[in-house]
């Protein structure tokens, strides 16, 4: 059972992709920077500086809180054979849904959400900064959800 929040994430991303066809979403993820890290090798400065940059977007914390509101994703789903995520993993659908929450929950360096700005005022595509140790094992699903992404 998901929690009253990430129903809450699953149902505005809902309607960002409803409102976005899947390539247009897409493309507003313009090279995405993933820090692929070890946990505790000092990632969590490195994207603490990085996310000052008025160039980058991120969703202002590790997105654990995103691929937790994906059950399937949940290791436990899997037998707890492997909290790996293959390119299989990365489903057409699945990607649409994951971009939109992505994009629910982007901020800019000050702290304005994307979705906050008025529409002929946000820009056609953001850098997205996005750190999370898990992501380290999720590297083929991450090339498939962020086309693009260094």
């Amino acid at each position: 059972m998901l929690s009253p929040r990430h129903q809450a994430l699953l149902r505005a991303a809902q309607a960002i992709a409803d409102h976005h066809p899947e390539p247009e979403l897409a493309q507003i993820f313009d090279r995405p920077l993933v820090i692929l890290s070890a946990p505790r090798s000092g990632s969590n400065l490195l994207f603490e500086s990085l996310r000052t940059a008025e160039s980058l977007w991120s969703i202002g914390a590790e997105s654990h809180f995103i691929f937790n509101a994906f059950p399937e994703l949940h290791p436990a789903t899997r037998h707890y054979e492997s909290g790996a995520l293959t390119e299989a993993d990365a489903t057409p659908e699945r990607c649409h849904l994951m971009r939109a929450c992505f994009l629910a929950l982007a901020q800019d360096s000050a702290g304005r959400r994307y979705l906050d700005q008025p529409e002929n005022e946000r820009p056609a595509s953001i850098r997205l900064l996005e750190k999370t140790p898990r992501n380290a094992l999720n590297v083929p699903f991450m090339r498939k959800l962020f086309p693009g992404m260094q």
